[in-house]
């Protein structure tokens, strides 16, 4: 992750015009206005895909634990490129670390007909968990509904 940069004196860097997902760092820029810019993802590892709920209120997945198991075929989880070894990470915006199943489930089934996922790779996922340790995200992670 890249920080944006501060300070008076920054060599031709200017302050990173920050978007949703996005940093845009502009490294120098010269009279005639040509510049060198970098485009930054805010959390490289992860993918948000929108799904659209079929008749029934399913969007075509299984997870265990907070993991994708299972896709199911021609549905709007498989069409829109949804990954199975990966685990969900926010519902519409809402964070879903360390929440068991059930309270998932819930979320998902309280959704509109259309449904926002945050993904990340299942090996990334553990990995910062257990740099984490457990009781941290089971206890103190924010899952409350954000003001959209």
């Amino acid at each position: 992750m890249v920080a944006p940069v501060t300070g008076g004196n920054n060599l031709g860097i200017r302050r990173a015009e920050i978007k949703q997902g996005i940093r845009e760092v502009v490294l120098c820029k010269d009279g005639k206005g040509k510049r060198i810019v970098f485009a930054i993802r805010d959390r490289p590892f992860e993918r948000t895909i929108v799904m659209q709920k079929d008749s029934a209120g399913h969007v075509g997945f299984v997870f265990k634990n907070g993991k994708i198991t299972q896709i199911a075929k021609d549905t709007s989880a498989a069409r829109n490129g949804l990954l199975i070894e990966h685990n969900l990470v926010e519902v519409n915006g809402q964070n879903v670390v360390g929440l068991k199943d059930n309270l998932i489930k819930e979320i998902l089934e309280k959704c509109s007909q259309t449904i926002t996922l945050t993904i990340i790779p299942t090996f990334i996922f553990e990995h910062m968990v257990k740099c984490m340790g457990e009781g941290l995200v089971k206890k103190s992670m924010d899952h409350s509904v954000p003001d959209l």
